[in-house]
Order: C-alpha cells, then structure tokens, then sequence
C-alpha cells in the first residue's frame, strides 16, 4: 500500500519556535512527559486480555475461551499436528477422523502454524489449555503488530498504542473469540502491511524484505488459507488504486514493491506446496453458489452494537436479531467516536496519498462485506459488485462479513494519525486565531483523549454473557487417563450425536488420539463430508428414527465400529441407548459416559 503516506515523520520532525498561547493544566503536564518504552504497549494489551478473557477461564475446572461447538475443532487441531509428526502420519490426510475413509484436512480450518507454536503448551498442560493460551494471545499479538505498524505511521507512543488496541481488541476479533481461532491469529496481516511499507520505501536489503514477506505470508497461510486469500485480495486492490492515483515516483516506488512481492508470494507457493497439492486435487474445491449472501455485514451492522457489545449490546438486540452474519460474525460495528475519528482524518488529511489510499480501500472492503446483496435491517435490496464472484471456486468460498477484519485495521491506522496530529497541531484556522504554532491546542488535545476513550469504550466486550468463559463438558472419565482402562487403541469409536452436535473431537483431543472416530466435526457444513451421503447420517446427528435398524446395522460394520460413546444426560442419549440395546449392544456408564459394546 501506499499508506506510508500517512506518517507524520516530516510533522514531528518540525518542531515549533515558541507557542503563542501558554497552554495551561493537564494538557501542558501531559505534553511535557516523555514517551513511554515501546514494551509499555504489549504491557497494556497483555494485562488486558488476561484480565478479561485469561483468569476467567483459569482455575474454573475445564473452561474455555469460547462458545458451542466449534472449539473443538481447534483443540483437536493443536493435538493433531504435533501428533501426527511425532508419529510420522500423514499430517495433512488424516484418518482419525471420518474412519475408515479419512479426511482431507486441507479443507478444513485447522491452523497447522498455531498448533506447532503453541506445541510445547500442548505437550505439557494439555490441547485445551493451548487453545486457551491461543485465544488469549490473539488479540494481544493483533494489537502488538498493529501498534508497530501505527507507530510506523505516526512516531507517536499513545496515538499507536490507541490504534494498536483498536484492531487487537475490535468488535471482529472480539466476535470471532466465541470460537474461530483460524479467524483470531490475525496478527500477520499488519505485520505483512508494515513489511510492505517497508519494501515501498526501498528500507533493506530486498532479498531480506523478500524472505521476511514469504516467512509472514506462509505463516498467515498456515494460520487461515481464508485470511491469506483474502488479504491478498484487497491488499492487491490497494495497489491498484495507488498505482492510479500516485505520480510518476510513487509508481516507481510501487513497481520495487511489486517485485518483493511477486519473490515473496513464489517462495510462500514453495512452502505451502504440500497443502496445495492436496487442497486443489481434481473435485477437490468445491463451489459454493450465493454464499456471499448467507453470512454478509448488514448496511446497518457498521451502525449498531452487536449482543457482545457492552454498551448498548442489550439495548439494540432486537434490532440486530435480523442481521445474516448472526453476534459472532457481526464484528463490524464501528461506534460512534470511532466513526468520528475517521472522519476526521479523512478530512483534515485527504490532500495526502495514503489517506486516499486507505479511504477508497476501505469503501471496497465495507462495499465488498456486504456480500452479493445488499442487506438493510436483514432484507435483501440491491445485488452488489460481489455478486460476480459468489460462484467462483476459492474466492466464492469466503464470508463477506469477516472482511471487517481490513475494515478495523484501516480505521485504526487512520485514527492513530489523527491522535498524533490532535497532540501535535492545531485545528485548521486555529493559528490565524493566535491560539497556537505548532501544537494542537488543549481543547483539540482534550478531544483527542474523549474520542480515543469513548472508542475503546464502544467496543468493550459484553464479558458478563459468558460468551469467553464456557465449560467444555468434558465428563470425568477423559479429565484423567480413566478411559484408557475401557476405550483400547484397537476399538473404531463412534461418538453420539456425530459431528459438531457432539463432542467427538475433544474426546479424542484430550485422549492423544487412542483411538480412531467413525464420524468428527473438521469442515464447514458447504464443504465436503464423506459420511454426507450415508443414509443414517441425520439420524447420527439427532436420534434414531423407529425403522433406522437396518441402516444402522450396516452403518457400523462398514465402519468397523466397536464401540459407541454417549454422554450421560446428553437429550440423543437415552434414545440411542435404547434403540442399540434392541440391536444387540450392551452399556455400562462411566466417568459420565455411556459405553456401548455389541453384546
């Protein structure tokens, strides 16, 4: 991008002679206090995530930072790879899951990258705790690299620091914490913007920018392939429009920048081979029609404050009830103060290139996360330019409403360029009126701090909703090694109900992998499933239907099941204990679960 227009380097080195007006009280005490240490920021960022999100879920019994069933996936991912390199499997086509068949994991959302940092948390306290470590440290790594990027832009300690919290703790990551860790580990993408402001302004060595792009493109890659296409979708588009609107030098500049990438994005296709290899086999990627419309940002989504929102979350529940993108894809709400900020900037530095940039960027992306269709208040109104790529393969399979993602980390740039002009220039006009020369002026700097506060403020999560802080109903048989002495690593195991209705992943998670699944929950529902198609597989969902027998009975030879787990209280227990029991299996119930044996 162009956006290295955006710093203030040549404004902060123009120091003023003398201010005309004496600023007097709080502002005049604050402006002489020095820059804190850079290290104060990730301070502030770590302290806060652990408060909010970190002791809740500590020494609470087996809780995790999330909601429902998608968890699983990821806790099950953090074992699995380590696992399956230690074992020497074929990490990327498992057959743990979907037994005997097994399951190409290059669809699913399975963060190969995350699992083998977050291995040595894995290997001593357990694929939960790492998940939870993960989460944590999601929005704290968002934050640290987006400070780095605004301090970039800015020079400025508190206007960075400001920024950096405005994407790593944002309405989107904030949503996406109820249990997508694939859509938290955002923090490459400032990282990879600030590399790319670097290669723009020829800093280093161009093979070193290179390989450090590549390094940072592979491991955003391996983090969420749905991120990386999608960054490289509208980092491309930022490119573009600066390309047309940039003068001679500035194409110079971006034709440099083109060629790191062009060596970046060929040394990340090296590393990511084996995962492409597997992902793009011929029948392997599927098309998935209209899907921009099925989770999209409303047109009201940027206005409104979600359910997980503290302030006014409540207030405008009824209201947000008919959004598409539902409280935990609807990450797009901007607040107010923010929204001023924004508008600020633009106005006030809309002659500079990089503003330009980033503004026309940032009505494609919001464009863009609307989906195919335009949505008002949950009705469909307008089709919209991505309705052209909704049948598309790859493209086709992103969710418009997770784009807010590039929607926060662009405001937050601007808002941090703004904070550092407020402190250190004056209002437009404001030095004809003698109030200043150089600084901004103690009501433009009081400003400053009431709208930097009141956007933090309009973002705070809704903590009290237990959306963070949720128990992952292990049952005591699987918080200790109990199974081993009932579950052998010979028996084909079948966890009722199948799929993300149950708890199949994390069982066997939490197991090391003792014992294959006839079944599990590693794909999206629009992605390929190989028990799909088997006509007991809405019954193995739910409970079995009164003539379901026979398909029964063939289901679990074909699958070599030799034993069927349910939890106790679970409502498809009884019923399918029952149904088994006529079928000639016996059960016996411990540790809270229910173990079934063909009798």
């Amino acid at each position: 991008m162009a956006a290295s227009d955006l710093g203030l380097r040549a404004a902060a080195a123009q120091q003023p002679a003398r201010l005309t007006v004496r600023a007097r009280g709080w502002p005049a005490l604050l402006r002489r206090l020095p820059d804190p240490p850079p290290a104060l920021a990730p301070a502030i960022y770590l302290v806060a995530a652990v408060l909010m999100f970190g002791l809740p879920v500590t020494g609470a019994g087996h809780h995790m930072v999330g909601f429902g069933g998608d968890p699983q996936i990821f806790i099950w991912a953090l074992g699995w790879w380590p696992h399956a390199l230690v074992h020497g499997l074929n990490a990327i086509y498992s057959h743990a899951i979907y037994y005997p068949q097994g399951l190409d994991l290059a669809h699913g959302a399975l963060i190969p990258a995350a699992a083998m940092l977050l291995s040595p948390v894995t290997a001593l306290f357990g694929a939960v705790t790492a998940y939870n470590v993960g989460m944590v440290l999601s929005p704290v790594l968002a934050a640290c690299f987006a400070f780095l990027l605004c301090r970039r832009l800015t020079g400025a300690f508190w206007a960075a620091a400001v920024g950096g919290w405005l994407f790593g703790f944002s309405p989107y990551l904030i949503g996406q914490m109820a249990g997508h860790l694939h859509l938290t580990l955002v923090f490459m993408i400032p990282a990879i913007v600030h590399l790319c402001l670097a290669a723009r302004a020829g800093e280093g060595s161009r093979r070193w920018l290179a390989a450090l792009l590549a390094l940072a493109l592979t491991v955003q890659f391996y983090i969420s392939a749905e991120v990386f296409v999608s960054f490289t979708l509208f980092g491309a588009v930022a490119i573009v429009i600066a390309f047309g609107l940039g003068d001679a030098d500035e194409r110079l500049r971006l034709r440099e920048l083109l060629v790191v990438l062009a060596w970046s994005y060929g040394g990340t296709a090296v590393l990511a081979a084996p995962y492409l290899y597997e992902a793009f086999k011929p029948g392997q990627v599927p098309v998935l029609p209209a899907r921009g419309d099925i989770v999209s940002a409303d047109f009201l989504s940027y206005l409104i404050p979600s359910q997980l929102t503290w302030l006014g979350g409540n207030s405008f529940a009824a209201a947000t009830q008919p959004f598409t993108e539902g409280p935990f894809e609807g990450g797009a709400y901007l607040g107010l103060p923010l929204i001023a900020i924004a508008w600020m900037a633009a106005r006030e530095r809309f002659g500079t290139l990089g503003v330009r940039v980033a503004l026309l960027t940032l009505v494609v992306v919001i464009v863009a996360s609307f989906g195919g269709h335009l949505h008002v208040d949950g009705a469909f109104t307008i089709p919209l330019p991505w309705a052209l790529v909704n049948d598309l393969p790859v493209i086709g399979q992103l969710l418009p409403a997770r784009f807010s993602v590039y929607v926060f980390l662009i405001v937050s740039m601007l808002a941090s360029v703004w904070l550092a002009d407020a402190w250190r220039r004056p209002w437009p006009g404001q030095l004809a009126a003698g109030a200043a020369s150089g600084r901004g002026g103690p009501w433009r700097r009081a400003l400053a701090v009431v709208l930097a506060a009141g956007a933090i403020v309009f973002a705070w999560p809704a903590l009290a909703t237990g959306t963070w802080n949720t128990p992952t109903g292990l049952p005591p048989l699987f918080q200790s090694n109990a199974y081993t002495r009932y579950v052998s690593r010979s028996d084909v195991v079948l966890v009722l109900p199948i799929g993300g209705n149950g708890p199949s992943m994390l069982w066997q998670a939490v197991a090391h992998f003792r014992f294959p699944l006839a079944g599990g929950y590693a794909l999206p529902p629009e992605a390929p499933n190989p028990y799909s198609l088997d006509p007991l597989y809405p019954d193995l969902n739910g409970t079995p239907a009164p003539n379901a027998g026979p398909a029964t009975i063939s289901f679990l030879a074909r699958h070599g099941v030799t034993l069927v787990l349910m939890q106790v209280g679970a409502p498809t227990t009884a019923p399918w204990q029952t149904f088994l029991e006529r079928l000639g299996w016996r059960a016996i119930v411990r540790g809270g679960v229910v173990l079934m044996r063909r009798g």
